[in-house]
């Protein structure tokens, strides 16, 4: 199962937003008393979206220590990296306990909000989804090891919520690499736990 698989699109997502019959939509993060086809408390009171965006924003303390501070822009970018690992790994393993797609992207449109990201929720809910998508690519290209997180560096760090574009700064970057390691490490032993 690829990521892809996970977010269909951002269509798919407005759609569940606003059926009416949708529980989700009274935005209220408690268990429902019918239980749906989703995982909703096996955590006492943690659904599987809330395990998974902990482990996602979590990651942000890794980095930090093992590299340096962000800017509230560039944490919101490193839930959204997070986010692609943690939910692809919970996904692999766990195939019969989907996780709620809607759910979760409205726990991240609100940690935006908390960030003070100022952008509409229509478009915020698009970048987020290209923004998955490419962060997904991104993890896969760094399976291979002459490949260096450029644009990841660079969305972190430099350019947070702009076009991804390549860092030069060969220096940083590599010392960014190494503590990029750590967190999805981190992330992915996290996710790993929940199942």
């Amino acid at each position: 199962m690829g990521l892809f698989d996970i977010f269909k699109s951002k269509k798919e997502i407005k759609e569940a937003l606003n059926d009416p019959s949708n529980p989700l939509n009274n935005q209220s993060y408690e268990p429902t008393e019918n239980k749906s086809k989703y995982t909703e408390t096996p955590f006492g009171n943690f659904t599987v979206e809330d395990r998974i965006f902990l482990i996602a924003k979590g990651g942000i303390v890794e980095l930090k220590q093992a590299y340096k501070d962000l800017t509230d822009e560039g944490k919101f970018e490193v839930i959204l990296f997070n986010s692609t690992i943690a939910m692809w790994y919970y996904s692999k393993n766990n195939p019969d306990n989907p996780i709620n797609n809607p759910k979760y992207i409205m726990k991240i449109v609100d940690q935006a909000r908390t960030y003070n990201i100022p952008t509409a929720e229509n478009e915020l809910m698009g970048f987020i989804v290209s923004r998955l998508g490419f962060y997904a690519n991104e993890f896969n290209q760094l399976s291979e090891p002459e490949n260096v997180p450029s644009k990841i560096f660079s969305c972190f760090y430099e350019h947070p919520l702009s076009s991804p574009e390549p860092s030069f700064d060969l220096g940083e970057i590599f010392q960014f690499k190494m503590a990029l390691g750590i967190m999805i490490k981190w992330v992915k032993e996290n996710t790993n736990n929940i199942g």
